[in-house]
């Protein structure tokens, strides 16, 4: 009796373990995602501040010069932040789609488990 119950905790715990191994590979997709989609901000951000006219007329200027710094900043500040938008977005929708996904095995299901049922029924009647 104690075999079995050592083989259910060994194949409960493999499961487990399979469970956590899905959820950091998942977990680590996304940060990889993010990773990828901050670097392409940060390019975007930096190609933007060195193409920016109105920042090259700045600093060429003795009276706009100290200002340059904040407008940098602003920039760099939008662009994160409408990174970090888009990134939520995105989870959100992913999110989303698996909330319907998962809704829909539900109900699958519970149609199958009914079939079962009824099919049991069957069988007990003959």
């Amino acid at each position: 009796m104690q075999d079995i119950k050592d083989i259910k905790y060994l194949r409960h715990l493999h499961s487990t373990e399979q469970q956590f191994k899905k959820r950091f590979n998942a977990l680590k997709n996304i940060y990889e995602a993010r990773i990828t989609h901050l670097t392409a901000s940060i390019q975007h951000t930096y190609d933007t501040i060195n193409t920016d006219e109105l920042l090259q007329t700045m600093s060429a200027d003795p009276t706009t010069k100290q200002f340059v710094p904040k407008a940098v900043a602003d920039i760099v500040q939008n662009d994160l932040s409408d990174e970090r938008e888009r990134f939520i977005h995105t989870l959100a929708s992913k999110s989303a789609q698996f909330e319907t996904h998962i809704l829909t095995l539900k109900r699958e299901n519970s149609d199958k488990n009914n079939e079962i049922a009824a099919l049991k029924r069957e069988l007990k009647q003959g």
